[in-house]
């Protein structure tokens, strides 16, 4: 009706009544529309939310797993220093106790 109505020929001969009516009609499509718009905001900032949440949730596994390796880092580390000195020991042990060649 109000596409109808709004058309320029129709125009000249709404009533007063007509006018009123359209107003009324208009209002009422505004406030649906504005309605719709306003769920449709809080949808999407709903969803938002949720994928935020779910961002900081992945965010402190990683950072989680980032300690975790790097604690398996560090012992590899300090176990390779381990290695070193105990390489380090026997080989002043050797040389603290020298061997006549055989002959």
């Amino acid at each position: 009706m109000v596409k109808r109505q709004l058309e320029e020929p129709y125009l000249g001969q709404l009533s007063l009544t007509d006018l009123i009516q359209l107003e009324r009609e208009i209002d009422t499509t505004l406030i649906q529309t504005k309605s719709r718009k306003t769920q449709l905001i809080m949808e999407s900032i709903m969803a938002l939310h949720e994928k935020e949440r779910e961002l900081r949730e992945e965010n402190k596994h990683l950072v989680e797993e980032i300690a975790v390796k790097e604690r398996n880092i560090t012992s590899a580390l300090e176990m390779m220093e381990l290695d070193a000195d105990l390489a380090n020991v026997q080989v002043d042990c050797q040389s603290e106790h020298p061997t006549l060649p055989l002959l």
